[in-house]
């Protein structure tokens, strides 16, 4: 993965891709998110990790899905997971679009564009690919599930 874009620190995209996924798992800022925590806050740095790791594992998912579509409507749907809704960060819209601004580690990563979060543009095919596949194989959501109690 020595391709992986990186931002002008030298900090590769996978590298804050990781930093959400284990902040996700100890509640510990990487040194990639500390300047993020800082700004926004735990919580809703916390809830902007679950949404942008979210989305992308979606996306990593769906690219492996549609190939095997045939059909427009296949097409159609990679097309509307190339971006994410900035109301998608619920309330923490406001931080999303504070953090993208200002944080160096997310704003050469992920930009803004008509209400919508995207990849950097700079980013090669390759690239994203490389981002997805770790985001898919990095973040891995606990499943809940809840018994129904016999009296």
């Amino acid at each position: 993965m020595n391709d992986t874009k990186r931002n002008q620190d030298g900090v590769p995209a996978q590298l804050l891709i990781e930093g959400m996924a284990r902040y996700l798992i100890d509640g510990k800022a990487t040194p990639v998110l500390e300047f993020a925590e800082q700004l926004i806050g735990k919580l809703a740095l916390r809830h902007i990790c679950i949404t942008l790791l979210s989305w992308l594992k979606s996306r990593d998912r769906l690219q492996k899905i549609v190939p095997m579509k045939a059909g427009r409507n296949g097409s159609q749907t990679a097309l509307k997971m190339a971006s994410m809704k900035i109301t998608e960060a619920g309330s923490d819209q406001a931080a999303l679009i504070q953090l993208l601004n200002i944080d160096s580690s997310f704003n050469l990563v992920f930009v803004i564009c008509d209400d919508k979060v995207q990849l950097h543009e700079s980013f090669s095919r390759k690239e994203i690919d490389e981002i997805l596949d770790a985001a898919g194989k990095m973040y891995n959501p606990l499943r809940f599930s809840t018994v129904r109690r016999t009296v």
